[in-house]
């Protein structure tokens, strides 16, 4: 009986961290075209196109690249 509860208490501790999983999110690049009003965006593609977690890219600051 005790290895019973046991076994449902460990089940009951996993099962919100497994349920808790980080979603897919992808990482769009786009145009921004300050000069005009209003401003524009467009032209975007997504360069992360895979499964899993894809977010908060790092933009290096010679601005040529990006990290993700």
């Amino acid at each position: 009986m005790l290895r019973n509860l046991y076994a449902v208490l460990v089940l009951l501790y996993l099962t919100p961290a497994a349920s808790s999983a980080q979603p897919a999110t992808d990482i769009y690049l786009g145009i921004l075209d300050t000069g005009t009003t209003p401003i524009r965006a467009g032209n975007f593609r997504n360069i992360t196109a895979r499964a899993g977690y894809d977010n908060q890219p790092f933009f290096m600051p010679d601005g040529a690249s990006l990290l993700y």
